[in-house]
């Protein structure tokens, strides 16, 4: 088939790298509410600046959706290691019915896996030292964002074919740490 720009690429296509939605905004808003990179990146920064390592918080978390098979066995690992992980679950729609973020109700520093009860901002991402990247079911635009946190970036590597643009630019052991499988998440 042709090649095509696409937000994510992978050795099975010759599609070309290219950024994705939040450097290039729709004009109608989002379904995923991922506010412009121009205006997200810098209060990640101000966000990650504004807490020390001392300060945050010794949990490895992933918030979001859960559907893929890979994010299951991180939300399985969570689960079984409430003392080194926190997994949220959310999925796109939830924040029309889910008000409060996990700070505000007590939840954001209890391991374990959580389901539909709160949500996390980016920014309150960057609270925690260790920030989980894992294969979605399709594509997820969220790698950039925990980079930014100063937090380190566990990437599990089972299932992540796709990768985003700027990805080949990034060293494993220099710019986040990786783990085969989720299940090799608490020992890290």
């Amino acid at each position: 088939p042709p090649p095509l720009f696409s937000s994510t690429v992978n050795r099975a296509n010759l599609d070309l790298p290219w950024p994705d939605f939040s450097f290039f905004m729709p004009r109608k808003p989002h379904k995923l509410r991922t506010p412009p990179w121009s205006k997200l990146h810098p209060q990640m920064i101000a966000e990650s600046a504004s807490v020390t390592w001392e300060d945050k918080l010794e949990l490895a978390i992933h918030t979001g959706n859960v559907g893929s098979p890979f994010r299951k066995r991180l939300a399985k690992a969570a689960a079984a290691n409430p003392g080194e992980m926190l997994v949220n679950e959310l999925f796109i729609g939830d924040h029309v019915k889910i008000s409060s973020t996990c700070r505000q109700l007590g939840l954001h520093d209890k391991g374990g896996y959580q389901q539909h009860k709160c949500y996390m901002t980016f920014q309150e991402q960057c609270s925690y030292k260790y920030l989980l990247n894992s294969a979605s079911i399709g594509y997820a635009n969220k790698f950039k964002y925990l980079l930014l946190c100063g937090s380190v970036v566990i990437y599990v590597q089972e299932g992540m074919v796709n990768k985003e643009f700027y990805e080949y630019g990034l060293l494993p052991g220099v710019h986040y740490v990786t783990v085969p499988t989720a299940n090799d998440v608490p020992a890290l």
